[in-house]
């Protein structure tokens, strides 16, 4: 199964509709038929109705998923399509860099620390884009300040 004809089921997306001929709308149903068909009953009948009804509208661009949920009685297959479209990884990366991450920070930190905090680096390790701007930096660093001049001083002074 190669990504093209996986991608084929985002073709009943109401967007897509409206900027497809009446041919090519026909060719990706008979490829999600092949690929989805046992799970889809009626759909090829479904997805031409559901074609019919958006090629006529007019639809906004900002337009929601949840907006069409409202013909989950008329169509179920085709819903049901978009709800197998919408369950679909778009990639494995993230979950490699994880995978990837947490083994470099295993290797680093040899089982030293407790499960909170090796998550807590490894988050931050994976999403490291989000932690580079100077502003939060400044803002984390000031945070953490502040909370350990909060806490109680576990230091005793001999010379009290």
């Amino acid at each position: 199964m190669s990504a093209q004809s996986v991608c084929t089921l985002f073709s009943v997306a109401v967007l897509s509709i409206c900027l497809m001929s009446d041919q090519k709308f026909i060719e990706s149903i008979e490829v999600i038929c092949t690929l989805y068909g046992s799970l889809l009953d009626n759909f090829k009948e479904q997805a031409l109705s559901w074609y019919d009804l958006w090629k006529n509208k007019e639809v906004e661009p900002t337009m929601k998923l949840i907006d069409i949920l409202d013909y989950t009685t008329y169509y179920p297959a085709v819903c049901q399509a978009i709800q197998i479209a919408i369950t679909l990884p778009v990639t494995s990366c993230s979950v490699e860099r994880s995978f990837s991450t947490l083994r470099r920070l295993k290797t680093w930190i040899r089982n030293r620390m407790g499960n909170e905090r090796l998550s807590s680096l490894g988050l931050i390790n994976i999403h490291r884009q989000r932690y580079d701007h100077k502003q939060f930096l400044n803002q984390q660093i000031d945070d953490s300040i502040n909370l350990f001049a909060s806490n109680k001083r576990r230091l005793s002074l001999l010379f009290e």
